[in-house]
């Protein structure tokens, strides 16, 4: 930060900061891996990030408090090109296929990345409820009305829609053929990447965090338990408190 109210995107070098001291003692980083600053954007920005960056190609994408979407490359921390967003942007980007994916509340974007140009816009039924997540190009969008929506990733065409019957807050894993879906109800549900059918649902005793999928699912939940589910059909192998 170089004022109040301005903001800048600042690169740092040389990987992690150990700090020491606890609560209000003082901290200090580590000498053995300190960190320093690469480069700081000699523009300043409008506005403080509405939520994390995202990182391809060579360049940050930053979306502010005020609408902006902002590219800044990597190697000197240029401003590449800012947009303005009409609404402010919902949730948090996501990147992938030459496209950045822009939510509001009622609309969903995708914006090349070399330029900011919109390719293609949406209408949304309501705010996402969840991170956007682009895979091999897919892009995935959980709503607040427990809607999930696969879509072309290149295009926005929906390819298909399904009611979860729970609201989706953590962010879907997608693995081979299957997704896996955590609700807030204790509900993890498995459906075919291709066509939205469900696999298989399996109920835990809390609602489920983010799912790892492995050689079986690895999952926690607030039931203060740690659970492994058969990628087969959701029954649960073990779980440990």
């Amino acid at each position: 930060m170089t004022g109040p109210g301005r903001y800048g995107v600042v690169a740092l070098v040389a990987g992690v900061a150990l700090l020491w001291g606890v609560g209000a003692r003082a901290q200090a980083p580590s000498m053995l891996l300190p960190m320093e600053p690469l480069w700081t954007t000699p523009t300043v920005l409008s506005a403080a990030p509405a939520a994390p960056p995202v990182y391809d190609a060579g360049h940050i994408f930053v979306a502010l408090r005020d609408g902006h979407v902002t590219a800044v490359n990597v190697a000197d921390g240029d401003v590449v090109w800012e947009v303005v967003h009409p609404d402010p942007v919902v949730g948090e980007l996501a990147v992938g296929g030459a496209l950045l994916y822009v939510a509001s509340r009622d609309e969903l974007q995708g914006l090349e990345t070399a330029t900011g140009q919109t390719r293609w816009s949406i209408p949304i039924e309501a705010p996402l409820s969840a991170p956007l997540v682009w895979n091999n190009g897919w892009l995935i969008a959980a709503l607040d009305t427990q809607i999930l929506l696969a879509l072309r990733a290149e295009t926005g065409e929906t390819i298909w829609r399904r009611s979860m019957g729970g609201g989706i807050h953590v962010t879907p894993s997608l693995a081979g053929k299957r997704m896996y879906v955590s609700l807030d109800n204790g509900g993890v549900v498995a459906l075919s990447h291709m066509t939205g059918a469900v696999v298989w649902e399996q109920r835990l005793d809390g609602a489920p965090n983010q799912i790892l999928p492995l050689d079986d699912l690895f999952v926690g939940a607030t039931d203060n338990h740690f659970y492994r589910l058969s990628r087969l059909d959701g029954s649960i192998r073990w779980k440990w408190r």
